[in-house]
């Protein structure tokens, strides 16, 4: 599992979208305009066990928890059928 930590709402939307959500429906999510987020991804490929930073192996957003004051305060599980954009290849 791949973690992402981002500030705001706004981030959260990007990295979504980046991922192939739309932003209709990235933006509607009902998460808080501040604080941090975290972005877990689960990889979409078999190759992800020998290579999970390879090129080519891609990364999908399974769930997204809001912090606040150090603790977990709301959790979105993603359905991962919302993900039907050309996802952007990430490059470590």
């Amino acid at each position: 599992m791949l973690v992402q930590a981002v500030q705001g709402k706004r981030s959260v939307v990007h990295v979504l979208i980046d991922a192939g959500m739309t932003p209709p429906r990235a933006r509607s999510l009902p998460l808080t305009d501040h604080g941090v987020k975290l972005v877990f991804s689960q990889p979409k490929d078999t190759l992800a066990p020998k290579l999970p930073f390879g090129t080519s192996v891609r990364w999908q957003p399974a769930f997204i928890a809001e912090m606040n004051g150090g603790k977990v305060s709301h959790v979105i599980n993603l359905d991962q059928h919302l993900f039907i954009g050309n996802p952007v290849m990430p490059i470590f």
